[in-house]
């Protein structure tokens, strides 16, 4: 354990490491393959520790009621610091000159294989951070976010239920519902904007509407 913990901060510098020569212009630049081949690492390493759970967190992340059980699930690794260093990368999208195909491909894959690991304040930020890929990422790739988006993120942000983000709400009738309130939710006229700005195919549009 403490020798995969050890190769996942390795990593994690590696990518920090990566944004840093971009930030500063520092030559030779990091390729997006270069950046890609170190995110395939994160994937795979985090599908291997939910292949170990016998649990199941990613049905426990559509309760925001359960996500202490889920947190207590996994194994001790920095996903915080994972989480961060992607989010520079996404902000530094543009400076990339090559590679920007493989880089966006992992990137969007590594953030649906991360998601169940982070604390929910922290998921319900990433249906905005996926959708500002938008601005970035190659044309060709817009389908592959909108499809992470509706089927990895939205589900358990929006969809999630239970917990202390709800609030009672009356309906017109009189009856009692639930309304939930949470950055997520906040968040999806700015991410369908964004969606809708950056398509212009209607049958991806669609998806999502």
């Amino acid at each position: 354990m403490g020798t995969r913990a050890a190769a996942f901060t390795a990593k994690v510098r590696n990518l920090t490491d990566y944004h840093l020569r971009l930030l500063h212009g520092v030559v030779p630049p990091p390729s997006g393959l270069d950046i890609a081949n170190t995110l395939k690492y994160f994937s795979q390493t985090l599908l291997g520790v939910l292949r170990e759970i016998q649990e199941r967190p990613m049905e426990m992340l559509r309760r925001r009621d359960q996500d202490t059980i889920r947190m207590s699930l996994f194994p001790n690794l920095d996903y915080p610091a994972l989480h961060q260093s992607l989010v520079a990368l996404v902000d530094i999208m543009p400076l990339i000159q090559t590679g920007t195909q493989a880089f966006g491909q992992q990137l969007l894959s590594t953030l649906s294989c991360l998601v169940v690991f982070l604390d929910r304040r922290v998921v319900d930020t990433l249906p905005y951070l996926v959708a500002s890929m938008m601005t970035s990422i190659p044309e060709s790739l817009h389908q592959h976010l909108i499809t992470t988006l509706c089927y990895h993120i939205l589900p358990v942000t929006v969809g999630a239920t239970g917990g202390e983000g709800e609030i009672e709400a009356e309906d017109g009738d009189g009856g009692g519902g639930w309304e939930e309130e949470n950055y997520a939710a906040a968040s999806v006229p700015a991410v369908l904007m964004m969606v809708f700005q950056y398509t212009d195919n209607s049958g991806m549009v669609t998806i999502v509407s």
